[in-house]
């Protein structure tokens, strides 16, 4: 009887083992912020700055793109009454190729 249960045992930990060895697909687009407290402070403030990237060969297509995410994360942001969100300095940058010229 013991050694039924010591092959059960091993079957269930080898099983286990390969479930967490899963391989985890790609996630784009996903952003997770995680913060703890350690004390508490009368007034405190944090300061959080988001980057979003295109690229595009048409401007207009990365304007609506950036214009998108940026709603998007400013509509999550404004669910929280203590939160002050807003959006600000944006700047588009041309894409070059390897002979200097415009790529796109």
């Amino acid at each position: 009887m013991i050694p039924r249960t010591v092959l059960a045992l091993a079957a269930s930990l080898a099983a286990t083992a390969a479930l967490a060895q899963a391989p985890v697909e790609p996630r784009f687009n996903q952003v997770d912020l995680q913060a703890e407290v350690s004390r508490e402070v009368q007034n405190d403030l944090m300061t959080a700055t988001l980057a979003a990237e295109a690229n595009d060969p048409s401007a207009a297509q990365v304007a609506t793109q950036l214009n998108r995410v940026t709603a998007e994360a400013l509509k999550t942001a404004g669910e929280f009454k203590t939160i002050k969100a807003r959006s600000g300095f944006t700047n588009t940058f041309p894409v070059y190729d390897r002979a200097g010229k415009l790529a796109g």
